[in-house]
């Protein structure tokens, strides 16, 4: 087969998310610079690459990408592979090498590394590690010279994934433009993602991007003149500039006047700096470029946690840095990790109190350390005597100076010192995310567990179910429908409302959670530190209820249950009282007006739990 004549998908999945908004808000920029650079290059037309469209991405169950995947009956699939979704590719892949054995499947992205678990699976034929695009035309080369994906491995068998890395680095200015090439799929409202750098002077210890991209190479000049016409001209709400450091590298400052000149309109603009390079001068040219938002990644203010990872922090210039900003009205995102190497539970509270002193608590943004394959720390990290989890998302466990007890009694200290919750409470949705996708399933009504037994293609990646006490009372069909689900669709998030007035046992409400539960989903590990009455995350259990007394008992009995109050509710004092604890909520459809507004200024900055619902309950 012609190089040239190969049918491709690409695949994308965007990071599991408690907040069903967001996760349509995938950009596939890693596809748009694949997609430009083979049809650039002697590989294949952009028709012959299709990209997983984004309602897919962001909303498809399991079944409904595998779906689309075997239906379009491409020679090669590629997953771009991140720790949030590594495991979901993984499952993907192996699913559709048994359902379409010809289509070869390739990996690439971040978790292509060193101790991840890509470069061992059966289900990956080949893999890219580093730089893209030049070895992602290699790889499509050597399949297309070899049609049998499966020649020479043993029946039964499976071999080792082909593992190809750039020759050398690319030469940026061969890159097309995907946006102007019109090759990213893109919504009004999305910001568009630039690159005008790749490789990173900083070589800290827990970051994988320098090995991905040894040295540092700029954009040639000019790269971003036809960007910002062609931004204007589509509204773009915001560009982001990719940079690991915008302002860590030589002439930062020319192209930010650069910036400035082309920016006429004034589009908002975000990207990550250190803040220890910016004095007034800087600000104030920052401003008149159009930024509205920065992130900086202050860390940690211990000095010996920072030398332990091979960072460097100056104080003084570090708050004349952001209070310069702050003055442009230029908002400020401070990332700090948790669970550093010679970190202690004083030393991060001190590194928030630093935060919240300087004025910078809005923006604050607090992440446990992830140990990853492929980096340095990774490499270390016996020496250092961490203990980290083997999996995505590699969270630190346990460190010589916190112990396991220490991280998590932080992430509590941590919600009173801020005020608000670590982890955002994960909320139903009474409401199908896109034509034709089911998200949500009303179990009450006649022969709905057989329907959506039959149509597992069309299952959501969130799945709210609704089961009143007619099927509470039909002893372990709901448990084994939850296994069935889980089978199906273990990537999906499961929100099972149980609408009832009825005591639930603790012990039937545990055995329903566990016939849902996958403990494998990567949402359980990504929020093991949730100090949560269910201690489930992939599976989250409510009662609907509009009698306030029972949703007061409940609490009192400490039911492994979160209240959904039907509104209004009954006793009408009570459930007045009850408002000042914020459960969830679900106000009628015909409430009035005055009421909702009502409602929605006592649930300010909590508006995720007044829920919606799209049909009569």
């Amino acid at each position: 087969m012609q190089l040239r004549d190969l049918s491709l998908a690409l695949v994308q999945l965007p990071l599991p998310d408690a907040d069903p908004g967001t996760a349509s808000a995938n950009v596939p920029l890693a596809a748009g610079c694949l997609r430009a650079y083979a049809a650039a290059h002697g590989g294949p037309a952009p028709n012959r690459i299709r990209v997983l469209p984004r309602i897919l991405a962001g909303h498809g169950g399991d079944e409904a990408i595998l779906g689309w995947l075997a239906a379009g009956g491409f020679d090669v699939v590629g997953f771009t592979a991140y720790l949030w979704n590594v495991d979901r590719a993984l499952l993907l892949a192996g699913r559709l090498r048994d359902r379409c054995p010809g289509t070869r499947t390739v990996f690439g992205g971040p978790e292509v590394a060193p101790g991840s678990r890509v470069l061992g699976s059966p289900s990956v034929d080949s893999c890219v590690d580093g730089e893209g695009e030049t070895a992602f035309l290699d790889v499509l080369s050597g399949l297309a010279a070899a049609p049998d994906p499966h020649a020479g491995v043993p029946s039964g068998g499976a071999a080792a994934p082909r593992r190809y890395r750039a020759a050398g680095p690319l030469d940026l200015s061969s890159l097309p433009n995907p946006y102007l090439a019109g090759l990213v799929e893109r919504d009004a409202a999305d910001p568009v993602y630039l690159e005008t750098v790749r490789g990173c002077l900083n070589r800290c210890s827990y970051c994988s991007y320098a090995r991905e991209y040894p040295g540092v190479r700029c954009w040639p000049a000019g790269a971003l003149d036809a960007v910002f016409p062609w931004a204007a001209l589509n509204a773009v709400p915001e560009i982001y500039l990719m940079d690991p450091t915008f302002n860590g590298m030589p002439g930062w400052e020319a192209k930010l006047e650069a910036i400035a000149a082309l920016n006429a309109t004034g589009i908002p603009l975000h990207t990550e700096l250190r803040l220890e390079s910016i004095d007034e001068h800087h600000a104030a040219l920052f401003g008149r470029a159009g930024f509205r938002s920065v992130e900086a990644g202050l860390q940690s203010t211990n000095s010996t946690a920072l030398r332990a990872v091979r960072r460097t922090w100056d104080r003084d210039r570090f708050l004349r840095g952001a209070a310069a900003l702050q003055a442009q009205g230029i908002a400020i995102r401070t990332g700090v990790i948790l669970g550093l190497p010679g970190d202690t539970p004083e030393g991060f509270r001190s590194t928030i109190r630093f935060v919240k002193d300087a004025g910078l608590a809005d923006g604050l943004e607090v992440y446990p350390l992830a140990v990853l394959p492929g980096t340095d720390l990774r490499r270390d990290a016996a020496a250092l005597g961490l203990a980290h989890m083997g999996f995505p998302p590699y969270h630190v466990l346990e460190t010589p100076t916190m112990s396991a007890g220490d991280i998590a009694g932080s992430i509590r200290w941590l919600e009173r010192a801020i005020g608000a919750d670590f982890f955002a409470p994960i909320a139903p949705a009474f409401a199908d995310p896109a034509p034709g996708l089911i998200g949500f399933l009303d179990l009450r009504l006649p022969r709905a567990l057989e329907a959506a037994r039959s149509s597992p293609d069309r299952l959501a990646n969130r799945l709210t179910l609704l089961a009143g006490d007619e099927l509470l009372g039909r002893a372990g069909l709901l448990e084994e429908f939850g296994r069935w689900l889980i089978s199906a669709t273990p990537s999906s998030l499961v929100q099972l409302v149980l609408e009832t007035d009825s005591p639930l046992a603790a012990g039937r409400l545990d055995g329903l959670a566990e016939a849902f539960h996958d403990s494998a989903h990567y949402l359980n590990r990504e929020r093991h530190l949730d100090d949560d009455s269910q201690g489930r995350a992939s599976i989250r259990l409510y009662r609907l209820t509009r009698d306030a007394r029972v949703a007061a008992r409940a609490a009192a009995a400490g039911e492994a249950c979160e209240a959904i109050l039907r509104w209004p509710a009954r006793p009408h004092r009570l459930a007045r009282r009850l408002l000042r604890d914020r459960p969830f909520l679900l106000p009628d459809a015909g409430l009035d007006a005055r009421e909702r507004r009502d409602l929605l200024a006592r649930y300010r900055g909590g508006e995720r739990l007044v829920l919606t619902c799209d049909r009569p309950l």
